[in-house]
Formats: C-alpha cells, structure tokens, sequence
C-alpha cells in the first residue's frame, strides 16, 4: 500500500491544503507545536481507528469551525482508491467512506492499514494492562477487521452484567439474566482470548527479531499471554464460564466482572525479567518500536500489503546505529517522519528515495526532495 495524496480541511491548526508524498521516506521537519504529529495523525485516523494521541474526534475540528475532513488518495490491492474521514462538531457524527461509498471501520481495514509509533506508545511496556491490551486488540482489528465487531460485542455483554451486578446487590431473582450475560461474556470472551493468544503466538518472533536487532544482538526479548495457553475455544469457554458463575456472589459485592480477558495482560521480559520494572528508559523504547515494528511485519505476511509507517518524533531519540537498523529494515516500506533535522534520515538511507517537507504555523511546504 502506498499513500499519494493526503487532504485536509479545518484540521487542527492546518493550513487547508494537499499534500503529495513519494513511495519512499517522507519527513516532516519543523519546530515543536508547528503541526507535525497533526499529519501523521491525519493518515492515522484515516483507518477508522481513535486518535492515537488519545484526543476527542471534536478536538480535531479547527477551532472557531464546525466540521472537518480528511482524505487520503492511495494505492492498494492493484488499483488507485481513496478514503475520506469527516467529523461534523454540530451534528455530533463520525463518517467514513472508502471511494466515495459510506463504510466501517472493518471495511477500510481491508485495504487501508498503518502502523504509528509516538512517545505515547511507551506506555505498551511503562503503562498498566489496559495499553497491552490496547496495543494488541487495535492490532486485531487491522489484521482481522472482523474483530471490531467481537470486541464492541465483549464490551456490551461485559457492561450489561456490570449493570445486573449492581442491581442485584439491592435487587433478587436476577439470576436468570446474569446467566444470560455470563453465556455472552464466555462466548465472547474465549474467541478473543484465542485470537489475542494466535496474534501473540505470530507477532512473538518478528518482535524478538526486532529487538535482537536494535541492541545489536546483546539482549532478549520474551512475551506471554496471562491468559494461558488459549488453543481450544471450547475448554476457554467452559472455564471462563465456571468462574463467572463461581465468582457471581463476590461480583455482585463488589459490582463489577472480576474475570475474563478484560482483566488480562501480557507479560515483556527482557533478559529474563519484567521490562515495566526492571528495564531502562532506552531497553523499554527499544521494545516498544520492536512491537510495533512486528505489528506491521505480521499485517504484511497476512494482507500482501505493507501498511504506512508513521513514525512521530522517534529518530531523534535513537542513536546512529539504531536509526540505520530502522530503516534499512523498512527499506522497501512507504515511511512517514518527523523531527526537527533532516540529518535523521540520513543514516541507512542507502539511496532510498526521500522527501522533505517544512512545516510552521500549520502551513506545509515541500522543500527538497533527493536520490
């Protein structure tokens, strides 16, 4: 996948305008607040997928407007398409069409991906369970689409016993619904859980492989699913459905789901201990590209198309060496930068195309381009 043209109108702080990028390494370089993540965000969003600076969809609407849009013209599955993402602040909608047709998440997933590292993703290995699982599930449902739908499924049935449990703490005989969001919960809950184990099991090697190459061969990474070993759907089921029913009185105590893969996590070890407690700040950085790196390794093999790499103020934190691992291994992959210095991109660079591009005030200028 290629991406040719992106678009944007009332943006954040940009300048409306269009932008024409190469099939290579495209940087953006400008000062602090001038708009540069707000790019890389733009192509990110473009998947359907939340923000992943954390941020409100009417937080991307240019102050003082009431509706904004996006669009990406790209190259994908051998033939030119386009995606345009519009979120209206009056209204209070979200909208997304794939070549001019209104679709969902799942479907731009089919033909549309990326991949973005931001010092925000430090927190898959510094932050709590929740940005593991995150990590993994948004990675799903990039590889396998249909896992939007399971995971907005888990979370209703989850919420719906929630609710029940809390109600039942004052209320009786509400037994005959908790079975029914138990049934739903243990469904739901073991396709997941054997999903995120698969996905783990596929995106282990590429990770490690990663990893060994960014220390040079000197340290090891490792990952494990807290959920056990998840190859048999049915036996996942039968357990996790044994421990809501088992755990139902203490539930209704405390008023809320104390298990299922809500409550899961994924260890990261380096050189045989936890990364989170043990790792320094350069070791957590490494694995953490390293997971991304792998994240995109698998959604090739899977799909047949490299996704976009959308890599937000990370050279500048990388020594030389690192730098040149980084993009000799995406040699053949369309990648996005930003930083302050075009001198990022010149290690590894091994005569790969790139474009540079200045941007202050949100207004974005091409400035040079090179062999």
């Amino acid at each position: 996948m290629k991406i040719k043209k992106l678009s944007f109108y009332s943006y954040r702080n940009l300048v409306d305008g269009e932008i024409d990028f190469c099939d290579d390494v495209n940087v953006f370089i400008g000062d602090n607040a001038q708009g540069k993540t707000n790019l890389l965000e733009a192509m990110w969003l473009c998947t359907g997928m939340r923000s992943f600076r954390g941020s409100k969809d009417s937080e991307t609407v240019a102050f003082g407007k009431d509706k904004m849009k996006i669009s990406v013209d790209f190259y994908s599955k051998g033939r030119e398409q386009s995606v345009d993402f519009i979120i209206d602040r009056i209204e209070k909608s979200k909208k997304l069409y794939l070549n001019g047709i209104s679709a969902d998440v799942s479907r731009i997933a089919e033909v549309y991906t990326a991949v973005v590292f931001s010092p925000q993703n430090l927190s898959i290995i510094t932050g709590g369970p929740a940005e593991r699982r995150r990590f993994v599930d948004t990675a799903l449902c990039q590889l396998k689409p249909g896992s939007v739908r399971l995971i907005t499924e888990y979370q209703r049935a989850l919420f719906q016993r929630n609710t029940v449990l809390k109600e039942a703490a004052i209320t009786e005989n509400l037994d005959e619904m908790l079975d029914i969001f138990e049934e739903a919960i243990a469904r739901l809950g073991a396709e997941l859980m054997f999903q995120r184990y698969k996905y783990l099991s596929l995106i282990k090697s590429a990770a490690e492989d990663f990893f060994s190459g960014l220390t040079m061969g000197n340290e090891k990474l490792e990952l494990e699913y807290t959920g056990g070993e998840c190859t048999d759907k049915q036996a996942v089921y039968a357990q996790l459905l044994s421990k809501l029913k088992e755990g139902r009185k203490n539930d209704i105590r405390m008023g809320y789901t104390s298990n299922g893969p809500h409550r899961d996590d994924i260890s990261v070890i380096i050189n045989g201990l936890e990364a989170k407690v043990y790792g320094s700040q350069g070791q957590k950085r490494s694995c953490a590209l390293a997971l991304k790196l792998a994240e995109a390794k698998i959604l090739e093999d899977f799909s047949g198309e490299k996704p976009a790499i959308l890599l937000d103020d990370v050279m500048s934190e990388l020594d030389h060496s690192r730098q040149k691992y980084i993009l000799s291994r995406l040699y053949s992959w369309q990648v996005f930068i930003t930083g302050c210095d075009r001198s990022i991109v010149k290690n590894g660079k091994d005569g790969k195309k790139s474009k540079f591009f200045s941007i202050s005030g949100g207004k974005t200028e091409n400035v040079s381009s090179f062999e």
